[in-house]
Parts: C-alpha cells; sequence; structure tokens
C-alpha cells in the first residue's frame, strides 16, 4: 500500500486517475476537483489531505489528518459541505475492498484511529470495509450520520410535482407569489454558461451575509463551490432580486441524472415574501423541465421543511475503528467496544419486548 500527503487530486497518475473517473461517474463529490476544493478551502489549516493506494491500484481512500495533534489519526476528506463519500474501488470485487481495508489499518501498525463519515449503508463497501478492519483486529463501530431527502423524479414534469406536494406548501407558494407580484417588483437571474459568475458569487455571499445564517465556516469555499460546479457544466444557480437586490439565492448541483439542493439563503428583509420559497419552486420547475433528472435530493440533514418539498428519506452512515494496540488507540477502542455492547443489549431488549407484546 502506498499513502501520499497531497492537495490537488487533479494531478496524479493515470491508474489512481482511473480510480475517480470511476467513481464519478455517480457522484460530483468523488470529482478530483471536488476533493482539491476541500483540501484547499475547506479544512482547518492544521489538517492535511492524503491519499492511500492498494498495491494493485484497485481500491484507494482520500483521508485528512491532523499533523500537529494526532498525526496516526485518519478522517475521511470531509467537511460540513459534503454529501457523499465513498472508497474509490473501481468497480474492483469485495474481497479487494476488505482486503484493502484489512491492509490500511496493519500496514502502520502505530495507526491509532480512522473515522470515516459520508457512506452509504446501503452499499456492499460499507460493510467490506467494516470487515477488512476488524480482521485487522481493530474494534470497529458504524454509526448514523444524517438523514438526507429526496424525490425520485424520472418522467415527472413540474404540475405532477406540484400537485403531489402537501396543501400547506402549494398555498403559501400561492400566496407569497402573487403577494411579491403586487407588492414589489422582482425578477429572477438563473446562470447560464458563460455568464459572468462574479454577479453570481457576490449575489449569494451578499444574502448569505443578510440571511439567519452563521457566516460560511471556510470563507473561500463557496465560491470556489460554483466556480467548479460551473467548469464541469453542474451548476444551478439561481438568484430572486426585489426591487432590485438580490432577496434570495441558491445553488443546485446537477450530476448524472441526479440533482442535489446545495444551498439556500435569504436576506431577512425580504422575509415576508418568502424569498425562498418563490424561487425554490421556480428553481425545481426549471430544473425539471430542462434537465429532466432521474432524482432530486436535500443533500445533508433532516429540517423538517424539506419533507415537503421532497417526500422520501435515506440515511448516510459512518464507521469509527480504533487500535486498541496503541496507547492513543485504546481509549477510543475502549469507548467503541462499551458503544457496541449498549447496541447489542438496547436490540435484545427490544426483541425480548416485542416477544413479550405477541405473546400478551
Amino acid at each position: 500500500m502506498k499513502s501520499y500527503n497531497c492537495s490537488d487530486f487533479t494531478k496524479l497518475g493515470n491508474e489512481i486517475a482511473r480510480l475517480f473517473q470511476f467513481a464519478e461517474r455517480d457522484s460530483f463529490f468523488s470529482l478530483p476537483g471536488w476533493y482539491a476544493l476541500v483540501a484547499d478551502r475547506g479544512l482547518d489549516r492544521e489538517w492535511r489531505a492524503g491519499l492511500s493506494v492498494g498495491d494493485d491500484a484497485q481500491v484507494a481512500l482520500v483521508w485528512c489528518h491532523n499533523r500537529d495533534k494526532s498525526p496516526r489519526a485518519l478522517r475521511s476528506c470531509t467537511n460540513a459541505y459534503t454529501c457523499e463519500y465513498d472508497v474509490l474501488h473501481g468497480g474492483s470485487n469485495l474481497d479487494t475492498v476488505r482486503a484493502f481495508a484489512k491492509n490500511l489499518v496493519l500496514d502502520n501498525p502505530q495507526r491509532d484511529y480512522i473515522r470515516l463519515e459520508g457512506l452509504d449503508p446501503a452499499k456492499p463497501e460499507f460493510a467490506a470495509v467494516i470487515d477488512g478492519f476488524r480482521a485487522g483486529d481493530w474494534v470497529v463501530k458504524p454509526y448514523f450520520g444524517w438523514g438526507s431527502w429526496f424525490e425520485m423524479t424520472n418522467g415527472l414534469d413540474f404540475a405532477s410535482y406540484l400537485a403531489a406536494r402537501p396543501t400547506i406548501l402549494q398555498n403559501t407558494w400561492k400566496r407569497k407569489s402573487s403577494a411579491l407580484k403586487n407588492s414589489a417588483r422582482s425578477a429572477i437571474r438563473f446562470y447560464s454558461k458563460g455568464d459572468d459568475l462574479a454577479y453570481f458569487i457576490d449575489a449569494y455571499e451578499l444574502v448569505q451575509s443578510q440571511s439567519w445564517k452563521q457566516p460560511e465556516p471556510f470563507r473561500k469555499f463557496v465560491p470556489g463551490l460554483i466556480r467548479l460546479a460551473a467548469e464541469n457544466d453542474a451548476l444551478r444557480l439561481g438568484v430572486l432580486e426585489i426591487d432590485g437586490r438580490p432577496a434570495a439565492a441558491q445553488i443546485w448541483i446537477v450530476w448524472a441524472g441526479n440533482v442535489t439542493i446545495f444551498k439556500l439563503v435569504h436576506a431577512e428583509e425580504f422575509a415576508v415574501f418568502s424569498p425562498g420559497t418563490v424561487l425554490s419552486m421556480q428553481m425545481m420547475q426549471t430544473v425539471l423541465e430542462s434537465d429532466r433528472p432521474n432524482e432530486i435530493n436535500f443533500g445533508r440533514g433532516d429540517d423538517a421543511y424539506k419533507k415537503l418539498w421532497l417526500s422520501s428519506r435515506r440515511e448516510r452512515w459512518g464507521i469509527e475503528a480504533a487500535n486498541p494496540r496503541t496507547l492513543r488507540g485504546l481509549s477510543p477502542a475502549g469507548k467503541l467496544a462499551l458503544g457496541l455492547g449498549r447496541d447489542r443489549l438496547k436490540k435484545m431488549l427490544g426483541q425480548s419486548r416485542g416477544v413479550g407484546a405477541s405473546a400478551r
């Protein structure tokens, strides 16, 4: 196994590039440019990104570590903007993924801890990584990461989408759209390929600064994300202007037939018009009619409003693993073992209650 400290994943050898190319067919968040952006603009400065590649270059993992405080601990190269994360495997069979995971923990006997987030628990690779870590005699515990709301939209037109929405959302949109037309001058600007990105970046940042949301944790990340998505023809960015000023802005990402509603902001000054709802509905219509996606999803998070817009939910999970044979790994390994014990006990108690209930 080879490991590299690097930040620009767009400049790697052909064998490694092939792994990214396979993964990016399904996810924008597997692009080498995405990882380069996270490494360069989306990590605290003491963290550095890297890559571990199996000896046969069939499997790889993009990680980061804190070079000062915990250089022997790895975590996935992810941050609060990450919606999806996967092991890069190039279509390898599960035995190869298991062997890679086992070698990752055995390759460096002094490694203490690994934490991967944003994985799809429904993929067989998820269980294969767990099996590989455990085969290396590490203590391993999967954990819930976040929920993600989505809607299957293959063949769905806007009228059908709207008809399926809860009445409260339909009424809010109609009422606020009417009030906006009657009370103010409004216009919606959509980014098109070749447009000047500066206006859209400035508009997003202005609205974000005037919204109820906290400042972005990494100030340069979202502008970089906008440019990356635009370069890959994945950007759908809309700005709602009221009386000539940006009142709401949204970033949606279109990739591999799927749409991720990535960032939504609106200025508090215009909240009476529900500009976010008005813009979201117009974005939804535009995307359904122009891109005709198979799916639209809300990225990460279980915010209550999301179920009004999209009706189905799935989950992303993580894997936490610790080495019980090192001094710094012993404590987290003990905590993970206790957590596993509690989970088993809860499961046993739940099953016994179920048996009792049915007996009654």
